[in-house]
């Protein structure tokens, strides 16, 4: 059995969301259901989803458990000079540089051993973000094709 629900915390007060996800909750556990949540409420998701799909332009840009992809992202900052080489393994998915540092979101098994950087825990709406704001694939072969010239390739 599944129930398969789009947006249904967006007309709802903050009491009412949550007293809708309790009773939601409640219902899912007792019948053994499977809920399906569609929402751009990241923050009350957190609270009640066990898996995660992250959808853009109609693609999956992100899914698993949603513990694991927590545990696998990092929020990672440093020197710039720092940040350009990571270890084998580790998928850079945002990079936001300023003057003197450069603020990475990664996502990785291994450990980052590396003094001259920090890594912190990424919460479930950083994470989330940071895929619905990677190009699409066609807006990236766009930018692709107007850096090289045709007739070359990238």
């Amino acid at each position: 059995r599944v129930l398969l629900l789009d947006e249904p915390l967006a007309a709802l007060d903050p009491l009412a969301r949550r007293e809708f996800l309790k009773s939601l909750l409640d219902s899912a556990g007792a019948t053994a259901m499977t809920v399906v949540l569609s929402s751009h409420l990241i923050g009350e998701l957190a609270r009640v989803c066990d898996h995660l799909i992250v959808i853009r332009d109609g693609r999956v840009r992100l899914a698993g458990e949603l513990d694991e992809l927590l545990s696998e992202h990092r929020l990672v900052t440093g020197v710039t000079e720092a940040t350009v080489r990571m270890p084998a393994g580790t998928e850079v998915v945002t990079r936001s540089s300023h003057e003197r540092h450069t603020t990475l979101l990664v996502r990785t098994r291994g450990a980052l051993l590396n003094p001259a950087l920090t890594a912190s825990p990424v919460d479930l709406e950083a994470l989330v973000l940071a895929y619905l704001e990677q190009p699409s694939d066609q807006a990236r072969e766009s930018r692709i094709s107007r850096i090289v010239p045709e007739g070359r390739s990238a």
